[in-house]
């Protein structure tokens, strides 16, 4: 379900449905109370990755140590992705539901509570789940989510955790376009997201930068396709984000939209950025990003400043594909 170059293949058009998965021994053990979090004096990086071992989630040190399982693949799951702000509220987790019987393994969003060891689906419409993002209060979810019956296209939904009612943020009227990778702006009001645009052929991709209103209306351009946009991520106080451009890595006003470039595309030497990978630690002030080494399935977590200095590679593993999914307190 995942190509090389890291980005999710269109979903498998088959629905799963389960409400509530308890965790057995073999993973994590039923009836624990408190996670193992590493020692690193403040926020860690969830990453997951998918090699010949299976899927997995990891917790990292943003220095790169003390690298620790959070969730291993079992029977019925494989995890490819998680994301949350804190270990003391819910985690938002991607996987991939092993079907009873044969056939392609969906993919479904789950909340999972640490201290209970439990999963819960997040939404149980008829379709396939991809990426998602909890605001910054945990109390709504964007997701991607492509619905069964129809074109298979990735539109986005919010779902407020606490009253459980959704709303569909973007409905595709063109063909062959999907959004993805969404993320909250800092005061929760806006989703941020990457439309992708392919020609028949499906030969290549255009990326284009949105906005839109957390409760819904009219997307609006931020970045234009020239800009070549396919990762994004805010400060902690919403005055900066940075883009992953055609340029290279850059921090954007967010108000006028003046660029500075922090790494030039140089800077990769020929590495290729995984796509929607992006995260601003708030706690550090810290980029952490991966990337592929060409002709290779080696994948690399590389840490950097906001303002270009302390570039660092932190973790690299041959696996065929790796996330991160962003910066979490204990």
């Amino acid at each position: 379900m995942w190509n090389t170059k890291g980005r999710a293949t269109r979903p498998w058009r088959v629905v799963y449905f389960g409400t509530l998965v308890c965790l057995g021994s073999a993973l994590l053990g039923c009836g624990e109370t408190s996670f193992p979090f590493p020692q690193c004096g403040g926020d860690a990086l969830f990453f997951s990755t998918r090699g010949p071992s299976g899927e997995s989630v990891q917790l990292i040190c943003p220095d790169g140590s003390q690298p620790q399982t959070f969730l291993a693949s079992t029977s019925t799951h494989g995890f490819f992705y998680a994301q949350g702000w804190s270990l003391n509220a819910a985690i938002l987790v991607l996987a991939e539901d092993v079907p009873p019987t044969p056939g392609p393994f969906p993919l479904h969003l789950y909340l999972y509570r640490p201290a209970q060891r439990q999963l819960t689906r997040m939404t149980m419409q008829d379709g396939t789940e991809g990426f998602g993002a909890l605001s910054p209060d945990s109390k709504r979810a964007v997701y991607e989510f492509v619905p069964n019956g129809g074109a298979i296209q990735t539109e986005l939904w919010v779902k407020d955790l606490t009253t459980s009612q959704e709303l569909q943020l973007t409905t595709q009227t063109q063909p062959r376009t999907d959004d993805v990778f969404p993320v909250w702006r800092p005061d929760g009001q806006e989703v941020w997201f990457i439309r992708e645009v392919f020609p028949p052929d499906f030969s290549s991709v255009t990326t284009t930068l949105m906005r839109e209103s957390a409760s819904g209306g009219q997307p609006s351009v931020v970045l234009g396709a020239d800009q070549a946009v396919d990762g994004v991520a805010f400060s902690a106080s919403g005055d900066r984000f940075a883009a992953r451009a055609a340029q290279g890595l850059e921090i954007v006003d967010a108000t006028t939209l003046q660029a500075s470039i922090i790494l030039p595309q140089s800077a990769f030497s020929g590495m290729s950025f995984n796509q929607g990978t992006l995260f601003w630690s708030a706690d550090r002030d810290l980029l952490a990003f991966v990337a592929t080494v060409p002709h290779t399935n080696q994948q690399e977590i590389w840490t950097v400043r906001p303002d270009g200095t302390g570039l660092k590679m932190i973790h690299s593993e041959n696996a065929l594909v790796m996330y991160l999914g962003g910066f979490v307190q204990p």
